[in-house]
């Protein structure tokens, strides 16, 4: 099993493709919280706690699944600092806990590279990419579930996944026998 993830630490998204099937059996809207319960809180300590929440999140979907392998979108970095930790921290937190995983291997695509294996071309805009996911893996309407983010989240993981599958590493990883 496969683990799309498109990284971010208040919205994430995930999906998990079942090679054998050629389909996607599950998607995930990861969400934290940023705040928990009346207390005021330091930042730094909000920051830890949801990575920690994401961290479980991950870690239940690779159990649940058997997962043997994670493909993301390469990080389009914010040009904001708050920004720039969130994504860093969703990263961060994924590469960690598949390392915990029986050192799981992660594989990442550049933006423009996702467009060009999806729709053949990289000006290719986000609703190039979910339309040829709708209509190649229609299961995704389906399991995509969430608010407009974690929603577009998921959509970029499948995209992800989807990319990933022409990676030669990744090829030799899925093929029979192994």
């Amino acid at each position: 099993m496969i683990l799309g993830y498109d990284p971010g630490l208040a919205a994430a998204g995930a999906v998990v493709y079942d090679p054998d099937k050629g389909k996607f059996i599950a998607a995930y809207p990861l969400k934290t919280k940023l705040r928990v319960g009346p207390e005021k809180a330091y930042a730094s300590d909000t920051f830890v706690r949801r990575c920690r929440e994401l961290a479980r999140m991950f870690n239940d979907i690779c159990n649940d699944h058997s997962i043997t392998a994670v493909c993301s979108e390469a990080a389009s970095w914010p040009r904001h600092a708050i920004g720039v930790r969130s994504c860093a921290a969703g990263i961060a937190v994924s590469v960690a806990v598949a390392e915990c995983h029986v050192r799981l291997p992660v594989y990442t695509m550049q933006p423009q590279a996702i467009k060009k294996a999806l729709c053949g071309k990289v000006s290719a805009s986000k609703g190039d990419i979910q339309e040829y996911l709708e209509q190649r893996y229609p299961e995704l309407t389906d399991l995509i579930k969430g608010d407009k983010k974690v929603r577009s989240d998921q959509w970029d993981a499948a995209a992800a996944v989807v990319a990933s599958l022409e990676i030669p590493e990744l090829r030799v990883l899925l093929a029979p026998g192994r």
